[in-house]
């Protein structure tokens, strides 16, 4: 007799992550995550087992064969990712497990179809700390190039800053200071050796709880509010490239200063709005929303347009960009800024308009 063979997406299958996490030392760490189901079947895992089990949630162990869960999730709109926080120290006393060095946190789903057809899925997992924490990153600058380091904290009252070290760790090189759209930020750190190479930087972060996001740009900047008058004009000494966020209403204004008659060039992109990718409010109905208009350095707009302005022949002096939204859109840009025989000049806050 011939062996039956099973339609397709009638078998189901248990998938697993495993994430192995030193917590030693580290006082009241939370897990973060966030989750989401599309048209998922629930099977819920029990509140023990030992090894693996079919099922959906999220489980610990402190020995990687008892398991306590954790999350047993719940129906929700397919795709709409939900946000979840564990406090590890409660959940671990309830299952009589101790967070050690080789602590293991377990996220699975079983399912008989992939996504987004069918299933679960994970992401922007994390481990913080009630009582506050510091986490170091690495990135390194060649000759003459500049980063922009930035910190926002997520949590409602939370406090985030963030500090600047040479390659040896220790050497203090700057540490960043409020802004009305950052945490803590330092603006364009410039590396001023001539060796030839890559130099090694170390950005520290401290952030009281929750989760926190970290950007560091090379060679670019950051729309550091607030910017949204003319005379309150952001200054784009030296950098040809900047990332945004323009909330509508709530214009924003660069400064960039020409010493000489030449081509001044400046072109928009609108990131992510994609399948899988978070979703940009400039663009709606595949449109951008996006406008910009260049002031000439005596008042009135000489060039506009949504993806770029051109000026060809730009006299001296400084241009002012105004970047806005149509309609109540807002979300992320990039501007890139080309200059013909460029050379940059400082734009003192006495010379804006």
């Amino acid at each position: 007799m011939a062996p039956t063979i099973p339609a397709a997406g009638t078998v189901f299958s248990r998938n697993e992550a495993i994430w192995t996490v030193d917590l030693s030392g580290i006082p009241a760490p939370v897990l973060n995550f966030h989750h989401a189901e599309w048209s998922d079947e629930l099977t819920t895992l029990p509140l023990t087992f030992t090894g693996s089990f079919d099922g959906d949630g999220v489980s610990i162990s402190d020995d990687g064969t008892n398991w306590y869960r954790v999350l047993a999730p719940v129906s929700s709109p397919s795709g709409v990712w939900n946000a979840e926080s564990i406090d590890l120290t409660a959940a671990a006393a309830s299952a009589g497990m101790t967070l050690g060095p080789n602590f293991r946190i377990k996220f699975q789903q079983y399912d008989n179809f992939s996504l987004t057809t069918d299933g679960r899925g994970y992401d922007e997992i994390s481990i913080s700390s009630a009582s506050g924490f510091s986490d170091w990153y690495r990135f390194s600058l060649s000759d003459g190039e500049d980063a922009t380091v930035a910190v926002l904290a997520s949590a409602a009252g939370a406090t985030a800053t963030v500090d600047l070290f040479a390659g040896d760790g220790t050497t203090l090189l700057g540490s960043g200071s409020p802004a009305s759209n950052l945490s803590s930020v330092l603006p364009r750190y410039i590396d001023a050796t001539s060796d030839g190479g890559a130099d090694t930087y170390y950005a520290q972060v401290n952030c009281s709880e929750g989760e926190y996001a970290l950007l560091v740009t090379r060679s670019a900047t950051f729309d550091i509010e607030n910017n949204n008058s003319q005379g309150s004009a952001q200054n784009l000494l030296g950098f040809d490239t900047l990332l945004g966020h323009v909330d509508a209403g709530a214009d924003d204004y660069y400064a960039i200063g020409v010493p000489s008659i030449q081509r001044l060039l400046v072109s928009a992109e609108l990131p992510a709005s994609g399948p899988y990718s978070f979703g940009n409010g400039l663009i709606t109905d595949g449109m951008s929303a996006l406008r910009m208009e260049l002031l000439a350095p005596g008042g009135g707009v000489v060039a506009s347009g949504s993806s770029s302005v051109l000026l060809a022949s730009a006299q001296p002096g400084v241009y002012l960009l105004r970047v806005f939204a149509t309609g109540k859109a807002s979300g992320e840009y990039v501007l890139s800024v080309e200059r013909r025989g460029a050379t940059y000049v400082d734009v003192s806050p006495q010379e804006r308009p």
